[in-house]
């Protein structure tokens, strides 16, 4: 609801695409990219700075990317980073619906 149905994907639909073998690597950085997107134009459109999509999209790579040289406890690092992008969006437009 906070970025206005923006985000056309549905928790028990990226559920299962997370599940699907191969398919669940690149959902890995597709969907917290898309989320990043939409949170974007939901601060957009109401007046407010916009996240970092493409930090998110970073964070995602290595994550992903990181075991294969040997960083295993990087990942949940990246992968919590780019939550915590996101979750920052999330706060300033929660912010912004009680502050009216």
């Amino acid at each position: 609801m906070l970025t206005g149905y923006g985000y056309r994907v549905s928790p028990a639909k990226a559920t299962g695409f997370s599940v699907i073998p191969l398919f669940d690597i690149y959902w890995a950085v597709s969907a917290p990219t898309r989320l990043a997107g939409a949170v974007n134009s939901a601060l957009e459109s109401a007046g407010q700075p916009k996240i970092a999509r493409g930090a998110v999209t970073a964070c995602q790579l290595l994550s992903i990317l990181a075991p294969f040289v040997g960083l295993y406890a990087i990942t949940p690092l990246m992968y919590a980073m780019s939550m915590r992008i996101i979750q920052r969006g999330f706060n300033r437009l929660v912010a912004l619906q009680y502050a009216r």
